[in-house]
C-alpha cells in the first residue's frame, strides 16, 4: 500500500490544522520545492504531488541540513528558502484516536461503526445512522473518510479540540 493512502490528503490535513488538532503525528508534509538546491541534499522522502512526506525522525536531520546550508543567511536574504510550517500528514490510526466512541447528536447517543463499505456513527441495537454521521469508504481511502468524520465533528461542535 502507497504511503499516500495510508495518511490524510492534503486539503484535509490543511483543514484539520485549521480547525485546531494538534500537529502531532508520525508523519509530517513539508513544502520543500524552494528549500532545496541541489536534489543530493535531499533525505530520504515519499512524495507526493507538491508536497513531500517525511517520517518524523528525519524531521529534525531535515532541520539540521537546511541549517548547515546557512538558513539564517538565507532568512535575512529571504532567497531560496520556504518557510512554512510542517503540517500533519494523520494516518488512519491517528485519525481513529481523535475519533471519539460515542457522538450524541439531538439527545440521542451514536456509536462508531466501521464495515468494509462505510465509516459511521450509529445508534446501539438498531440500523438508525444519520446521513451526516456516514461517511463512504468505496470512493475514498480510509484515512481521508476518517478526516472528513473529525473535520464534520469539529465544524458541528460534536468532538471538543
Amino acid at each position: 500500500m502507497k504511503l499516500q493512502d495510508q495518511v490524510c490528503s492534503l486539503e484535509l490535513s490543511k483543514k484539520l490544522k485549521e480547525l485546531g488538532v494538534k500537529q502531532e503525528s508520525l508523519f509530517y508534509r513539508v513544502d520543500t520545492r524552494k528549500s532545496w538546491k541541489e536534489d543530493n541534499c535531499k533525505p530520504k522522502e515519499y512524495s507526493h504531488s507538491d508536497l513531500e512526506f517525511f517520517p518524523f525522525e528525519n524531521l529534525d536531520s531535515l532541520y539540521e541540513i537546511e541549517l548547515h546550508f546557512g538558513l539564517e543567511k538565507a532568512k535575512q536574504q529571504n532567497e531560496g528558502y520556504n518557510k512554512s510550517v510542517p503540517i500533519s500528514a494523520f494516518t488512519t490510526a491517528e485519525l481513529g484516536k481523535i475519533l471519539p466512541e460515542i457522538v450524541t447528536l439531538n439527545d440521542n447517543d451514536y456509536f462508531f461503526i466501521q464495515t468494509k463499505d462505510e465509516l459511521a456513527y450509529g445508534m446501539y441495537g438498531t440500523e438508525i445512522i444519520p446521513s451526516e454521521l456516514c461517511f463512504d469508504l468505496e470512493k475514498q481511502t480510509e484515512a481521508n473518510a476518517r478526516a472528513e468524520m473529525v473535520v464534520y465533528l469539529l465544524e458541528n461542535g460534536l468532538l471538543n479540540r
